[in-house]
C-alpha cells in the first residue's frame, strides 16, 4: 500500500509515495536513506551516528528496534522530532549528546510513542 507524504530536507516540503511494508536496515546510511520512503523500519544491526538523525514532517513512523541500539557515541544527539508522529518499540537509545534531548529531542509539534525505549 503507498500513500503521499511530505518530507522534510532542511524543511523543504517535497511529496513522495510511502510504503507500508517494513524495510530492514544495518546502518546510519540505510536509515536515512529509508526515513521518508517506508512506514515502518525494523533495525537489523546496532547503528552508531556519525550525526543526529532529523525526522521532520513524517506522520505514522514506525522504527522496531528489535533491541539494538541507536548510540550517539557521546558526540551527537540520536533523534531530533519535528512536527511528525513516530512510533518506537524494542529500542535501545544511548551515549545521546546535546544541549536538549541528547537521546531524543520531541519539539511540541510532534507525537512520539515509546515501547520498551
Amino acid at each position: 500500500m503507498r500513500d503521499n507524504v511530505k518530507m522534510g530536507d532542511d524543511k523543504a516540503t517535497h511529496v513522495r509515495r510511502r510504503l507500508y511494508y517494513p524495510v530492514t536496515v544495518h546502518s546510519e546510511a540505510d536509515l536515512r536513506a529509508h526515513l521518508y520512503s517506508y512506514a515502518v523500519i525494523e533495525l537489523a544491526s546496532n547503528i552508531f551516528l556519525a550525526s543526529t538523525i532529523t525526522i521532520f514532517g513524517v506522520t505514522n513512523l514506525v522504527i522496531h528496534g528489535n533491541n539494538h541500539k541507536i548510540d550517539g557515541q557521546g558526540k551527537v544527539g540520536c533523534f531530533s522530532i519535528e512536527a511528525s508522529s513516530v512510533e518506537m518499540k524494542s529500542l535501545v537509545v544511548s551515549n545521546g549528546k546535546a544541549e536538549m534531548g541528547g537521546g531524543i529531542h520531541v519539539k511540541a509539534t510532534s507525537h512520539v510513542s515509546l515501547s520498551k525505549v
